[in-house]
């Protein structure tokens, strides 16, 4: 039921809203106050008709007629120079052709039979009796429960059709289900397939672990034969380091000989410069006044001597000395390597 309607540039109506109450509702106006325009724009809404722009008012706008239904749906239909459309509660339907959509009709339920104008004849006493019956055919539903049985029966027809099919598929499917009776079986095996596969599986990996284990292994043993030398090279540098301490130490005692050495030298060149000092002693007349320093001269001669003694002494230590010294360096040259076994520079000289 129509509870209110709303018109906007629809013929001669710029801006007209009217509300409907339960019962029958009258408009009342004078001649062209367009009374009948009302039923128009009720009509445009409802049949989609008519078609073009000849309702539109002259004074340009959109076209808008809006009906409101006492179940609160809203059902707008809008026509302008960019626009033609339905809307319901909002939502606009549009590229419906020259048919009212669908949904509009389900929510209305009116057609044009609903629509009397001002000037039209009795409803049925103008029409023929083929309109008549179609008409009441269509208002006692009768058009919709012929083509529901029809429509039942087609269904009717196509469901057989789909249950021999059925059982015919059933049938092939069953002799096929045959061949699968052993599937327990099967199931069975392929799970112990699967848990075998599994095993695998976690042998492979170990297997691969292992490998890389024993390739590691390999490896590892590699390493240590290129380093078989290192025990063999440790005692040599112990040896080289011995030899080194012994060469020092000769060394530390043939620099102590050489001074030794060149102090005697020069005590004998001092011994050989006092030689003739007797000789001068017994040609000086020993007279009174240097009797104390020829007594002093005697008891430097007596030093000298004694001091002349230990030089031959030490000079034959020497001499032992030298010979010891070079018994060492023939034997460091002999045990002396030429090549220096720590860094392996060349070694000058044995040093």
């Amino acid at each position: 039921m129509l509870t209110k309607v709303e018109i906007q540039n629809f013929q001669s109506h710029k801006t007209t809203e009217m509300e409907f109450f339960p019962g029958t509702n009258v408009i009342i106006g004078k001649s062209d106050a367009g009374k009948s325009a009302v039923f128009r724009a009720i009509n445009w809404v409802i049949s989609n008709r008519p078609l073009g722009d000849s309702f539109r008012s002259e004074w340009g706008g959109d076209t808008r007629v809006v009906l409101h239904t006492s179940e609160g749906d809203v059902i707008s239909r809008t026509r302008s120079a960019t626009k033609n459309e339905y809307s319901i509660n909002g939502m606009a339907l549009k590229a419906f052709g020259s048919e009212v959509p669908e949904d509009v009709s389900a929510i209305l339920k009116m057609d044009t039979a609903n629509i009397q104008a001002q000037m039209d004849v009795p409803f049925l006493l103008a029409a023929s009796p083929g309109e008549a019956a179609r008409m009441l055919n269509r208002a006692a539903s009768l058009d919709d429960i012929d083509h529901t049985i029809s429509g039942l029966r087609k269904t009717h027809a196509s469901t057989k059709s789909e249950i021999q099919r059925g059982e015919a598929l059933l049938e092939s499917l069953e002799e096929q289900l045959q061949e699968y009776k052993n599937l327990p079986e099967i199931e069975t095996k392929i799970a112990q397939a699967e848990t075998l596969e599994e095993d695998r599986a976690a042998l492979t990996a170990k297997t691969q672990t292992l490998k890389h284990s024993a390739q590691r292994a390999k490896e590892i043993e590699e390493e240590l034969a290129r380093t078989a030398y290192v025990d063999e090279l440790m005692v040599k540098c112990q040896k080289a380091e011995t030899l080194h301490t012994s060469h020092l130490k000769t060394s530390q005692e043939y620099a102590l000989l050489r001074v030794l050495v060149s102090g005697v030298k020069r005590k004998l060149a001092h011994l050989d410069a006092t030689e003739g000092m007797e000789k001068a002693l017994r040609v000086l007349e020993p007279a009174e006044e240097c009797l104390t320093n020829v007594k002093e001269l005697q008891k430097h001669l007596a030093e000298m001597k004694a001091l002349a003694r230990k030089a031959s002494s030490a000079y034959a230590s020497l001499k032992a000395a030298e010979k010891r010294l070079g018994t060492l360096e023939k034997e460091y040259h002999r045990i002396s390597p030429e090549t220096c076994p720590l860094c392996g520079n060349k070694m000058k000289g044995g040093l």
